[in-house]
């Protein structure tokens, strides 16, 4: 290629992007010898743009960041641009290829007209123009961090984890590239391979100044159960990171959206008290997210109930309370468990001035039934109201159907709160019917309809 048709400057010097002020300038004066002015204009003023442009510390770096460029591109070049802010990218290509063909080799050209293929998941014309970005400067991070994402959208796996592992050699500071590879790796290694690929991220980033919530999120999965305490180390360090408000290097809801999802499915509840301090950190306001995020808060205290010495019916209702819906099942399992609590009479009015004391978080979840309650001069007349309810569902409350022996399998034990119904409603039985004019069954001396009957 003659040094007119160059358009690197670098190319045109023949030195690399990382030669210094000295072997450029040693490289312009042995060029100059072999093309001298007065034989060779055209060449000699190549050179010379050339090296003005590179001996000059800013407008080097002007030169590198792509804002200088042939004045016949320049125009393209923002027109182009342009089209991609808007996300028009098929228009932006085409010219950006027109600019290639005015300047073959054009190094921004190229660049942009990779970026711009990618948008439009034209993966392998992407990854050739990557691929001959990388071949003309083998050092550059960036281009090769760009074409290992090209193979993978190629689902060329083993290709993308050898360029991604090639990037990480030219530059380990780059996040994005340790949880590329991270995920093409999530195939192939185990659970503790995967940790201490994540361990071996988080050392070269800290060695760099450098911190990635994502790989801490993900060592704390990958740890967890086997090793528990190290998973929690991990999540304190998500938690400092926020607080700090440094190092975000991507969205931290997604982060605490992926840990509460792992926290539930997987029942690593001590992982909750973690999240609800990186909630506090982080402003999240979808409105689904955050009922989730609610309802994970109260497993611990709910688990905590049977520990506490709180009654095995009462922990059950708080647990129906807090992941129950609006439909029949939970509806008459409330009603049940409400005339259960109510059927235990002192002991039941104390339980709850204990609840409101003591987890006025769960207290706060059927306020209403719990505040009834302790206003209440006659137990027995509420109780009556709850056997009237189910009456009418033609169900007779017997809490034998509760399997005593099974220790709230199924609901909430030990080591946390599964999706099975709390209670299952006993079949409908025949119950007397109390005329309006008999005594009521409360106990009160009063007639029916004067009574209950009114209630």
């Amino acid at each position: 290629m003659g040094l007119e048709a160059c358009n690197n400057y670098y190319e045109r010097l023949g030195v690399d992007k990382a030669a210094g002020a000295q072997q450029i300038k040693r490289a312009y004066y042995t060029l100059v010898k072999q093309f001298p002015p007065e034989r060779f204009p055209e060449e000699y003023k190549s050179l010379r743009a050339a090296y003005d442009t590179l001996s000059d510390e800013k407008s080097r770096a002007d030169y590198d960041s792509g804002q200088l460029l042939p004045k016949g591109a320049v125009a393209l070049m923002a027109q182009a641009k342009k089209l991609d802010a808007v996300g028009w990218h098929t228009r932006s290509a085409e010219v950006y290829e027109q600019v290639l063909r005015m300047y073959p080799g054009l190094e921004q050209a190229m660049t942009a007209l990779a970026i711009a293929y990618e948008e439009q998941d034209k993966n392998g014309k992407a990854a050739s123009l990557w691929e001959k970005l990388c071949a003309r400067d083998p050092k550059n991070a960036v281009s090769a961090y760009r074409l290992a994402r090209a193979y993978e959208r190629r689902s060329w796996r083993k290709k993308a984890i050898a360029q991604y592992k090639r990037a990480l050699e030219l530059d380990d500071g780059n996040a994005d590239c340790w949880m590329a590879l991270l995920n093409c790796l999530s195939e192939y290694l185990t659970k503790v391979d995967l940790r201490e690929f994540c361990e071996q991220g988080i050392l070269a980033l800290r060695s760099r100044n450098r911190e990635s919530i994502r790989l801490y999120a993900h060592m704390a999965y990958y740890s967890a159960p086997a090793n528990m305490d190290a998973a929690e180390r991990c999540l304190g360090e998500i938690v400092r990171i926020l607080r700090a408000g440094g190092a975000r290097d991507c969205d931290p809801e997604t982060i605490v959206q992926f840990l509460l999802e792992q926290a539930l499915q997987q029942k690593y509840y001590s992982f909750i008290p973690y999240i609800r301090k990186m909630s506090e950190a982080v402003a999240i306001k979808d409105s689904e997210f955050q009922d989730a995020l609610n309802k994970a808060f109260r497993v611990p205290d709910i688990i905590a109930l049977g520990k506490r010495g709180f009654s095995k019916k009462l922990q059950i209702l708080i647990d129906t309370l807090n992941y129950g819906c609006d439909c029949d099942n939970c509806r008459l399992n409330k009603l049940s468990l409400e005339y259960f609590i109510l059927e235990e009479g002192e002991a039941g009015r104390a339980g709850i001035l204990r609840l409101r004391e003591e987890f006025p978080n769960l207290y706060a979840l059927h306020a209403d039934f719990f505040g009834e309650v302790l206003r209440s001069r006659d137990m027995k007349k509420l109780l009556y109201r709850r056997e009237k309810a189910l009456s009418k569902e033609g169900i007779t409350p017997d809490w034998s159907v509760y399997d005593e022996a099974s220790d709230l399998s199924g609901v909430v034990d030990q080591a946390g709160v599964a999706s099975e119904p709390a209670f299952e409603p006993a079949a409908a039985k025949t119950m007397p019917k109390t005329g309006r004019n008999d005594p009521c069954p409360c106990g009160s001396g009063k007639k029916y309809k004067n009574c209950c009957g009114k209630l």
